[in-house]
C-alpha cells in the first residue's frame, strides 16, 4: 500500500495527524463527491451501490443528517415493502418531521434573502 504521505509520516504525531484531517476535509471531499457521482452515474453500479452513493451526497449535501440514520436503524435498515405497519408508522413520523424541519430551513431562508432578488 502506498503511504498517503510519503516516507517519513508519522501517523502518532500530533502534527501529521492534523495533516491527513486537513486533507481528509478538502481533497477527500472532493474525491468522495465525485466518487459518490461517478457511481450514481454508472449504468453498471449496483443498485445498493447507488443507494450508498446516494446517501452519502445526500449527507454531504445536508439532506440528510447522520442522526436519521438511528431511526433506519431502529426500522432494521429495512426498504419500505419490508417493514410491518408500526414501523411504517416511525418512518411516516420520521418522514413528517424532516418535512417539518426543511419547511422551517425554507421559511428562514426565504425571510432572509434580500426581496429583490429572482427568488423573492
Amino acid at each position: 500500500m502506498t503511504e498517503l504521505f510519503g516516507p517519513g509520516f508519522d501517523r502518532t504525531d500530533e502534527r501529521s495527524r492534523t495533516l491527513v484531517e486537513a486533507k481528509m476535509r478538502t481533497v477527500g471531499v472532493v474525491v468522495a463527491f465525485q466518487t459518490a457521482i461517478d457511481v450514481c452515474d454508472d449504468p453498471n453500479a449496483s443498485a445498493q451501490a447507488k443507494v450508498a452513493a446516494a446517501r452519502t451526497l445526500a449527507e454531504m449535501g445536508g439532506v440528510l443528517r447522520r442522526v436519521d440514520r438511528q431511526a433506519e436503524a431502529e426500522a432494521g435498515g429495512k426498504e419500505i415493502h419490508e417493514m410491518n405497519s408500526a414501523e411504517l408508522a416511525a418512518y411516516r413520523r420520521q418522514l413528517e418531521r424532516q418535512h417539518v424541519d426543511l419547511d422551517a430551513m425554507e421559511e428562514s431562508t426565504h425571510k432572509s434573502a434580500p426581496k429583490d432578488n429572482a427568488f423573492g
